[in-house]
């Protein structure tokens, strides 16, 4: 069901060419958010759940209390969750860079978004 990417792609892209029947299909990277209040006056997107067998959950390099910084080179510290989201979700098999900030450090993560898994 997808998984990491490491390549240098542009955000958004595809890695390899897409089929048009892939490309109309929508994904996301397999992450579970909430917006939170991070102490007073301050709110952020925090990784709340990694779903198995994600993207985000097989690269093993997004970690749940992650806050996002960037989605695709664009600052979503001010954005509300559904915004947040539109940017994660794109075409199947494209890219989607996510930057987050861990114990004061900043960590960039590329993945290839997916389609949701079946149920």
């Amino acid at each position: 069901v997808g998984g990491s990417f490491n390549g240098s792609g542009t955000p958004g892209t595809p890695a390899t060419p897409l089929s048009p029947a892939v490309a109309s299909q929508m994904g996301g990277v397999g992450l579970g958010l909430d917006r939170r209040s991070l102490g007073p006056g301050v709110e952020g997107t925090i990784v709340t759940d990694l779903v198995p067998k994600g993207a985000a959950h097989t690269s093993g390099e997004l970690k749940l209390g992650d806050m996002l910084l960037r989605v695709n080179r664009v600052d979503v510290t001010k954005l509300d969750l559904p915004e947040t989201k539109k940017l994660i979700v794109g075409p199947v098999g494209t890219v989607c860079e996510i930057v987050v900030k861990r114990k004061k450090k900043e960590v960039t993560v590329r993945l290839l978004r997916a389609a949701p898994p079946k149920r």
